[in-house]
């Protein structure tokens, strides 16, 4: 992906293709989220491609394959997701639920599915012909809409840790920046202070996420594609000037494109900031002058009158945010104008003046939730910015999934080095002073803040979140899979942790894995059920003695290829969990619910013990979520030659804990790599 500076122009672009994105869905929850609903693993991998420095004076830097209104030109060739056959979303679900219950139960499951698909003038008949006919009165998708709503929008849990994901990005290369060295060993920088190293990183990737924007504004991007055949871009509208917004019982969201806004927000000490930084045609300034803007801001920090803590509230229960949020637009213009401010904001860029270490176990939490502080979790992009110049990005989940950012911050942060060369080149441009947003707080939201402060540490207090790096002489990587254990990384990660969690928890987990549906018009994800009877009968016999080393890898080889035929079927927008989801949101009020839906297969094969979502390949980024059930884990994985990146997430209280997870899957890849590494 290259991005240019490439002055913004509202006229640019296909308009006709609409941006309003209201997605929706889910099927049934079994504790914070809907199963999947927030957690997308790029089962589609694209290309980060060299990402061009702007021209002197914010011009456009040359480039054939960056042509305004190119990105969206071949939407038209983008077929529509399909809505699968009922016997094919039956078989498939059969096959996932078969590994997770005993034969009676299966036996029940077997007549209930077969009653809904087959029994002739039979409710599932009948809500399939009428999602038939909904597809056919929906300009885009037949999912999209339900999708934004049921899967997002309606739930009511705080998003910070339930819906929204992080990323930490990798340490620049010692020497490949000069004046910029993220440390690893030493003290860390004392409390309450920033530094140069930290405003020269946040200036270079505030450049870089500059240019990406103004080459998605102007649709100069060039259309993602795979064998020849385009993908859907409709996300990459989504990134930049949107928010969610919290509404009593279900929330919004807003993405405009093009987008007219011309500022991003600073966060500091949990104070907030307006920052001009477009000129009136886009042009952005130098990255020697980003780095002054910053430099200001925390100047200002430290004088100007400190603010309540809003941002805290977007950590809250959506409700009481939804009424917190409306007591300060009933308060005053001044709040009314400040929420304007903030919501249009392309992106917000927060500064922190403290970090807990110098290690990647250290600091992801901070990128994770930061306890709430300083930080507005309704922005589709923020970036955290640490004082030893480490760098990540909080994202709230809605409009897009993390391939589509992740493609974006890959390009930037592969040519971090060149946005730095080039520092001092920009556009000469006056802009406005930056602004100190303020409040009028009324006395129930000041009661709210302090309730909200209780609340968000409650839930940061039960959440384990833990990473493992491990490097290819210990555990392969994934040219070591592909060649040695013959399957995709993918796949080999998948049984990697299907086997840790048996020998973590001794049974089969219901699993869920990402798989984007991009090839289709306005696609999000369908769910890979990770598990099958192959990889039950892979992870029974793994650790017995009875059963040889060649044994043991024909089955783990068996259990990767139903895997990668699964996956091919979900990329082809052929699961099952969306379909479910379609049909019952088919059923009319006054209907008796399906007695499919009301199995108790159904629920338990969709109460995701083990949540899992790929960001390969690792190289500039690494990831994670919540877990998406109280007694589960949420693992975020990228696998590149080096070896894997993994992150592990639970909740206290339950039977799951990250770290001992954590500690099984370091082992049980080492197994792999050397059981296999024999018999090969």
């Amino acid at each position: 992906m290259r991005f240019n500076s490439i002055p913004h122009s509202p006229t640019l672009g296909l308009t006709h293709i609409a941006m309003s994105m209201s997605l929706t869905t889910a099927a049934a929850r079994a504790s914070r989220l809907p199963p999947g609903a927030a957690r997308t693993a790029p089962a589609i991998m694209i290309r980060a491609r060299a990402l061009a420095t702007a021209a002197p004076g914010g011009a456009p830097a040359a480039g054939p394959r960056f042509v305004p209104g190119q990105m969206l030109a071949r939407q038209a060739e983008v077929p529509r997701l399909p809505i699968p056959t009922l016997e094919s979303s039956a078989k498939y679900y059969l096959a996932s639920v078969r590994p997770l219950v005993d034969d009676k139960a299966y036996t029940a499951t077997e007549r209930a599915v077969k009653d809904f698909i087959h029994h002739d003038g039979g409710i599932g008949q009948e809500l399939q012909r009428r999602l038939i006919a909904h597809d056919q009165a929906q300009q885009h998708s037949w999912l999209e809409d339900f999708w934004l709503k049921y899967a997002y929008l309606i739930w009511r849990c705080p998003t910070m840790l339930n819906v929204n994901w992080w990323c930490q990005f990798v340490d620049p290369v010692p020497g490949s920046i000069p004046n910029l060295t993220v440390p690893t060993t030493g003290a860390v920088p004392p409390k309450g202070q920033f530094t140069d190293v930290q405003l020269a990183r946040a200036a270079g990737l505030v450049a870089g996420f500059l240019d990406a924007n103004a080459a998605i504004q102007s649709a100069a991007l060039p259309v993602d594609t795979i064998k020849g055949k385009p993908l859907c871009m409709n996300q990459y509208t989504k990134l930049f000037g949107g928010t969610r917004t919290p509404k009593t019982g279900c929330d919004s969201i807003t993405t405009p494109w093009p987008t007219n806004a011309r500022h991003i927000l600073v966060l500091v000490r949990d104070q907030i900031f307006k920052l001009p930084i477009l000129g009136d045609k886009g042009q952005r300034p130098s990255v020697a002058t980003i780095h002054d803007m910053l430099k200001s801001i925390t100047r200002l920090a430290t004088t100007a009158t400190p603010q309540p803590p809003v941002g805290l509230l977007t950590a809250e229960d959506r409700d009481l945010w939804a009424k917190s949020r409306l007591d300060l637009e009933l308060a005053s213009d001044r709040n009314r104008t400040t929420f304007r401010d903030i919501d249009s904001a392309l992106f917000a860029v927060a500064l922190d003046d403290s970090t807990g270490g110098l290690s990647p176990e250290a600091t992801h939490g901070q990128i994770f939730h930061n306890h709430g502080r300083n930080r507005w979790f309704d922005k589709p992009i923020v970036l955290c910015v640490l004082p030893t110049g480490r760098a990540g990005v909080n994202g709230e989940h809605t409009p897009s999934d993390a391939v589509v950012p992740g493609a974006v911050f890959n390009a930037v942060l592969a040519q971090e080095a060149n946005i730095h060369a080039a520092r001092t080149k920009g556009a000469t441009v006056q802009l406005p002073e930056p602004t100190h947003l303020t409040w009028d707080v009324p006395a129930p939201v000041s009661a709210a803040l302090k309730q909200a402060e209780s609340n968000v540490a409650g839930a940061v207090g039960a959440l384990r979140s833990c990473i493992l790096h491990e490097g290819n002489g210990r555990v392969g990587g994934s040219d070591w899979i592909k060649q040695q254990a013959k399957t995709s990384p993918d796949s080999y990660a998948q049984m990697a942790l299907q086997l840790a969690y048996f020998r973590d928890l001794k049974h089969v987990p219901a699993t869920y894995e990402s798989a984007s549906t991009r090839g289709f018009l306005h696609g999000r994800t369908e769910c890979v059920r990770s598990q099958s009877v192959a990889s039950k009968k892979f992870v029974e016999a793994w650790d017995r003695r009875d059963v040889s080393d060649k044994e043991k890898v024909a089955m783990f080889r068996e259990a990767a290829s139903v895997h990668q035929a699964t996956m091919r079927q979900a990329s082809q927008g052929l699961g099952c969990d969306r379909h479910w989801l379609g049909l019952k949101l088919m059923v009319k009020q006054g209907e008796d619910t399906p007695a499919m839906f009301a199995d108790p297969s159904f629920a338990l094969s969709q109460t995701f013990r083990l949540s899992t979502s790929n960001m390969s390949p690792g190289k500039y980024l690494y990831g994670g979520f919540g877990a998406v059930t109280a007694n589960g884990y949420g693992v975020n994985y990228a696998v590149d030659p080096e070896g894997f990146k993994f992150s592990v997430s639970s909740w206290a209280g339950s039977e799951t804990e990250a770290e001992r997870m954590r500690d099984t899957l370091k082992v049980t890849l080492e197994d792999l790599y050397k059981v296999v590494g024999r018999v090969e």
